[in-house]
């Protein structure tokens, strides 16, 4: 299953967009204004619908199907291809210039950090704290092995500090699961759960059942409801946080329950006393706080000081793919406190929802430079 952003001037309009070019079968996962720049006069609506992946594209009459599905290419098989078929050699010849000259780039980037040990540069502009990336840097300084590089250090800072087997004992644990997602509207809760309950490296294998408590989002609980008959999930919706035990209850007989709280943001009057009703009378709710890696990094550490309070487990980031500053997530997890269990890189469902791993991020930080 995929994700795709459609725009109109209307839910309605958005949606019939979206079926007349990706079929019928499509469904709403979330529908939001239109910004730019921080107005919210455009009058346009963002949609994004799920996308099954056997559902067979609909095209327009009189319009070529492409030789290759764009969903089995990455960005930039595709732009390849896009580039061949449109632009002249002339452009060509600028866009190869262009790719050699950011490569050759990054190329000297790192080798000052080589011979000028030029970290904390590096790693303010990945987007860590000053502090946090003093700390990195102090622990690079005092690493005693002579033959390993900068760049060597700072990788196995890396895989030390996002440790894996975390992520893994989580997910390895044999009694009854009953995983709550809270964070601020907008982070991804209900992408992260449909890749929790789709990925077989999560739960796909287990008996599984959704709850959705997702009751100010308009069509919050369809989308849910949508994915959760599309791969055989058990789903049920609440509407107020005393039905939950009730649920929970009906749930016995199964081996992982996700549930998919209200998001609102943590300023709203009274919200962390309604998101605590949620979990005040069943000590076997385990919370993951999933935030978004584009937030700004003090926005996050103000909203997640409110979640910590619930006495989370971990922290989800999502959204990896849409920043720049990979780097923050270093002090997400110092500034917090909480461990960073897993990452959400892309939009596919449910392949790109993942346990951390310090080698794939510090490779993602290296190749800003």
């Amino acid at each position: 299953m995929r994700h795709k952003h459609f725009f109109g001037t209307s839910v309605q309009d958005a949606l019939q967009r979206a079926r007349y070019k990706m079929g019928t079968d499509v469904f709403l996962i979330e529908t939001k204004p239109l910004t730019i720049s921080g107005s919210d006069k455009t009058g346009l609506i963002q949609i994004t619908v799920g996308i099954p992946e056997a559902e067979r594209r609909v095209f327009p009459k009189n319009r070529q199907r492409s030789s290759g599905s764009v969903a089995t290419k990455n960005f930039s098989e595709y732009l390849d291809q896009f580039g061949k078929g449109l632009y002249s050699p002339e452009i060509n010849r600028k866009r190869n210039g262009a790719r050699r000259s950011l490569k050759t780039d990054h190329q000297k980037k790192m080798k000052n950090i080589h011979e000028n040990n030029d970290v904390i540069t590096m790693l303010l502009n990945a987007g860590i704290f000053p502090e946090h990336a003093k700390i990195i840097q102090d622990k690079v300084s005092s690493d005693s092995q002579q033959d390993a590089s900068v760049i060597d250090k700072l990788e196995n800072i890396f895989r030390s500090m996002f440790d894996s087997g975390v992520s893994r004992e989580f997910l390895k644990k044999d009694s009854q699961r009953i995983i709550a997602l809270i964070g601020p509207t907008g982070v991804g809760k209900t992408s992260v759960i449909m890749k929790m309950a789709a990925n077989k490296h999560f739960f796909r294998d287990k008996k599984t059942a959704i709850i959705s408590a997702d009751v100010y989002r308009i069509a919050g609980a369809e989308s849910l409801r949508a994915f959760s008959d599309l791969v055989g999930v058990k789903f049920l919706e609440l509407r107020h946080s005393d039905e939950l035990p009730a649920k929970i209850d009906a749930l016995k007989e199964y081996e992982v329950i996700l549930i998919d709280t209200p998001g609102r943001s943590p300023l709203f009057p009274n919200y962390f006393n309604e998101l605590q009703n949620y979990f005040v009378n069943d000590p076997r709710i385990e919370k993951l706080v999933v935030l978004s890696a584009t937030a700004d990094i003090e926005d996050i550490f103000l909203s997640s000081a409110l979640y910590t309070l619930l006495d989370p487990v971990g922290l989800v980031v999502t959204k990896l793919d849409e920043t720049s500053r990979v780097g923050k997530l270093v002090s997400m997890q110092n500034g917090i406190g909480l461990p960073i269990l897993f990452i959400s890189d892309g939009q596919s469902i449910p392949l790109d929802l993942t346990p951390v791993n310090g080698y794939y991020l510090w490779k993602k930080v290296s190749s800003l430079f």
